[in-house]
């Protein structure tokens, strides 16, 4: 089954083995191995969005407005073996996979649930972001992870109960909170950087090095060189906060 809607440059296409259209409530039942692709127009000058979406099962929901011929989908909820293709332009894609997620298209938003894992953009240093649950807010480059959270690139590993991480222009990752026994890692060819706590911050620069971390509560930080002639080791803790300004690799 296929079925294709076109409204205000925007184009959905979806696929099923089975469908239902429940006019009434404008909603598509999709069933056995789904596909949607939809295309939607770039604003303020940027390149158009293209999300691909599969799944076991969907339900795909239409917007209001037009006629039969030119409703868009508005929003798709999808169950079980949920993959996600999402790229603007040529740009690199963002790959994301769970259990369960609800991506509204209007605001470029994905609500995921169970064995979440999202690359923020497929290249040579990807950004791998793994959760219990996440809430990926794909324009201002905000994910909310909880439980298990963890966000790794480079050589980087931030990880903890929950994150609320920011991304740069480039989706990768700048700033991160970690809360519920927060833990930070860089390894470079100069030292290995460790921070832990039970609420953290971190900032990196665009070279996805780390350039400043907090701690707020009893926590540890330290530095163990790469080449131990320089100095051993260096660790810290307190008892209340601890912050930490790193000038970069070298």
């Amino acid at each position: 089954i296929d079925a294709v809607g076109d409204a205000n440059g925007e184009s959905s296409k979806l696929r099923a083995g089975n469908a239902t259209y429940d006019q009434a409530a404008e909603k598509i039942e999709l069933k056995d191995n789904i596909s949607v692709a939809i295309s939607s127009p770039g604003e303020a000058g940027k390149p158009a969005r293209f999300s691909d979406l599969t799944a076991a099962s969907a339900t795909a929901f239409l917007g209001e407005g037009g006629t039969a011929d030119t409703k868009s989908v508005d929003r798709v909820e999808m169950f079980d073996n949920v993959n996600i293709v999402s790229r603007q332009g040529e740009d690199a894609p963002t790959r994301i996979s769970s259990q369960y997620a609800l991506y509204q298209k209007p605001i470029d938003r994905f609500d995921l649930r169970g064995a979440v894992h999202i690359v923020t953009r497929e290249d040579d240093r990807p950004t791998e972001v793994r959760a219990d649950n996440a809430v990926y807010e794909q324009p201002q480059g905000r994910i909310h992870l909880t439980g298990n959270s963890s966000v790794t690139q480079a050589s980087s590993l931030v990880q903890g109960g929950s994150i609320y991480a920011e991304l740069n222009a480039a989706k990768k990752l700048k700033f991160a909170e970690v809360k519920d026994n927060g833990f930070i890692k860089q390894a470079t060819a100069e030292r290995t950087t460790e921070v832990a706590g039970p609420r953290l911050t971190a900032a990196f620069d665009d070279g996805q090095v780390l350039t400043r971390a907090t701690v707020a509560g009893s926590g540890t930080a330290s530095l163990t060189p790469a080449n131990a002639a320089d100095y051993t080791r260096l660790s810290m803790s307190a008892g209340q906060a601890i912050t930490a300004d790193f000038k970069g690799e070298g």
